[in-house]
């Protein structure tokens, strides 16, 4: 995977108006910090900077050409962006880094990108088109785009354009080159459903790699952004150096897939996805029992009964509060707390186990099997599986929305729905607790306000949630 890139093939930047740089949507990015670390790449002034980024910056001055580049792009817009060059003469690995989607772009990348230059690759750094000092659009998740989604419009066009650019579409094509992949996710991520990765890293049989952190969207990784210490990242350049450049990966013990358990847990590893997760075990819905408007969940099936919520009216029972900052404060050991007392049981389906006498361990995906009856022909619930203790309050598991486009009217329908992976220890004495209700602000709803969705469990197939215990 050699590659040799000369600057004089990227046109330089020179010239182009200057924009401010404004805030990321990382709360503990130190953008102030980048920026000056990027002046003293470019001009060697290294006031400012802590001794271990100066001499950084120093060194990279003295090993590499660093300069600011101008990407041509397909359509004439023209990608912001830097490059770390070594002098002529060797071939060296070369590593793209297109940036995050803010607009501070590609300098989020400016320490990891000199720290990778001072091991001996050539770095090419970029801004994705539309964000920041790169021309062109955003076309993802625009206006029209979103028009399309909550009124159910192109959807079969929009599942060919996502088709497309899935990395699960070119699954064999890696396969057949026996590419090496580092996956890095957060438990609770809120843009890029967890499942979905694993699909794509289950599917891979060259070398592959997946770390699983506390947090959301790129949060466990951010402070490595700045070159404080960070397992992922240093993890990485422990992966290209082995892949890349063929050095012994002996320091690394870990296996094919890490995992964080939450705040509560230590690390784990283990060869396999499927080594890594629990025994699937199931617990049974049962119906409301009476006072309280809660069902239970069992370990013998219950069947016979109804549970009706109405439509929607949005309940505490949330993902999050806010992309990725929620996660931060997970990460920091201080998760969202729910008060679950404050569940509308009319607006909710809630059903609860008995307290866990020894605590348990769910790891993998959660199974939800049950059947509902829609009073609506289009109908969306999220379910979420909370721990809960024994004053009420909760902390989330995980979660899965779930919709019908085309639901039978009155007519019983049976469904499985996978929730998101987890790695989760609920301590002894808390309970588990499945809430579905009809509204998340981080999901559209195909609900109309003034209809119903009863659950219930039928004789020859009781409704059931399957977790995976270790």
């Amino acid at each position: 995977m050699g590659a040799d890139v000369d600057s004089a093939d990227v046109p330089s930047d020179e010239g182009r108006e200057n924009r401010a740089l404004p805030v990321s949507l990382h709360p503990e990015l130190d953008e102030a910090l980048l920026t000056r670390f990027v002046g003293a790449l470019e001009s060697g002034n290294t006031i400012g900077l802590a001794p271990l980024r100066a001499e950084e910056a120093t060194e990279a001055r003295r090993l590499v050409r660093f300069s600011r580049v101008t990407v041509p792009r397909a359509g004439g817009a023209g990608l912001d962006g830097a490059l770390w060059k070594h002098p002529p003469g060797e071939s060296r690995p070369l590593i793209v880094m297109p940036s995050p989607w803010t607009d501070f772009g590609w300098w989020i990348y400016a320490v990891q990108a000199t720290l990778f230059a001072l091991e001996g690759y050539n770095v090419l750094a970029y801004t994705a088109r539309g964000f920041g000092q790169s021309e062109g659009e955003v076309e993802v998740a625009g206006p029209e785009d979103i028009a399309d989604v909550l009124a159910g419009r192109n959807i079969p066009k929009t599942l060919e354009w996502a088709r497309k650019r899935s990395p699960y579409t070119y699954v064999d094509c890696l396969n057949s080159r026996a590419v090496s992949v580092y996956f890095a996710h957060a438990w609770h991520e809120t843009l890029f459903p967890t499942n979905q990765t694993l699909k794509v890293f289950n599917a891979l049989t060259g070398p592959k790699r997946l770390i699983l952190s506390i947090g959301d969207h790129s949060g466990p990784e951010s402070p490595g952004t700045i070159g404080l210490p960070n397992r992922i990242w240093e993890g990485a350049h422990r992966w290209l150096a082995h892949h890349l450049k063929g050095e012994p990966d002996d320091n690394d013990t870990e296996g094919q897939v890490s995992g964080h358990l939450m705040w509560k847990g230590p690390r784990d590893d283990a060869e396999t996805w499927d080594a890594f997760t629990g025994r699937p075990e199931p617990l049974y819905l049962t119906g409301a029992a009476e006072g309280t408007g809660d069902g239970a969940l069992t370990d013998k099936p219950e069947t016979g009964w109804t549970l009706t919520f109405r439509t929607g009216m949005d309940t505490p029972a949330t993902v999050a509060d806010r992309i990725i900052n929620t996660g931060y404060q997970e990460m920091n050991g201080r998760p969202k707390e729910y008060r679950t007392g404050d569940i509308n049981r009319a607006d909710a389906g809630v059903w609860v186990s008995a307290p866990m006498t020894t605590g348990a361990t769910l790891r993998g995906i959660p199974r939800l099997r049950l059947t509902y009856t829609a009073s609506s022909p289009q109908m969306t619930f999220v379910a979420h599986l909370f721990d809960v203790d024994d004053t009420g309050k909760a902390h989330i598991i995980t979660h899965a929305p779930f919709t019908d486009a085309d639901a039978a009217i009155g007519r019983p329908v049976t469904a499985d729905i996978l929730l998101q992976a987890t790695g989760y220890s609920v301590p002894a004495g808390h309970r588990l607790m499945l809430v579905l209700d009809s509204k998340d602000p981080f999901y559209s709803d195909a609900n109309k306000l003034g209809t119903t969705i009863t659950v219930s469990s039928a004789a020859d197939d009781p409704s059931y949630l399957e977790i995976p215990l270790v």
